[in-house]
């Protein structure tokens, strides 16, 4: 699991459902490459800066899913070595598809809409496929990797340092001057930053 750093840029480019599904293919994966291009140098230390841009390219070539409407700012790629699937570029999957390619996206919407800190909504995260075996040819197996898989991906989660997106407010509080002592204790308590005070 990587963390996909998120920018305005990037958060507008995935939720214009324009851009994924009705604009030519080499027009969207462009303009994710420059995206990528201007973002990643800036992710030192991370999984993603000691990638070439040749990888970089490959990476964005082998997305296999972006995340589902209300966590768009996702990915899921394929990096499983000859896995022949056709490319999310070029439409709709239907029968060059593999087997159980939908239970493993699933499973990796299932995780994103159900965070695991309190089942919130994940934002800025990028889960790489390297390797799975299918060993049983039972029907249900589908229904058990999609459970599989988000169990993987909140395993990945729980591995790393994990933190909740807060609401930020800006307000204006009107206290006299005997009680503004308390004021500033109970903003302190809730993390508030005082910008300026009127007394």
């Amino acid at each position: 699991m990587c963390v996909w750093s998120e920018s305005p840029g990037y958060a507008t480019f995935l939720d214009d459902d324009a851009h994924l599904h009705h604009i030519g293919g080499p027009r969207v994966v462009a303009k994710l490459l420059a995206i990528c291009e201007e973002m990643l140098p800036s992710c030192r230390g991370s999984w993603w800066y000691r990638k070439s841009k040749a990888e970089i390219v490959d990476i964005v070539e082998k997305i296999w899913s972006f995340g589902p409407d209300r966590a768009k700012g996702n990915i899921l790629v394929n990096l499983i070595p000859n896995y022949q699937r056709k490319s999310i570029w070029e439409g709709k999957c239907e029968f060059g598809c593999r087997r159980f390619d939908q239970a493993i996206v699933s499973g990796f919407e299932l995780f994103l809409t159900a965070g695991p800190l309190c089942h919130e909504v994940m934002r800025g995260v990028a889960i790489i496929v390297e390797e799975w075996i299918v060993d049983d040819d039972d029907p249900a197996v589908g229904g058990q990797l999609m459970t599989a898989m988000r169990a993987t991906c909140k395993a990945g989660a729980e591995k790393l340092a994990l933190r909740l997106v807060a609401a930020m407010y800006r307000c204006i509080v009107t206290t006299t001057s005997q009680a503004l002592g308390k004021v500033h204790a109970v903003l302190a308590q809730r993390k508030a930053k005082v910008t300026y005070d009127f007394s």
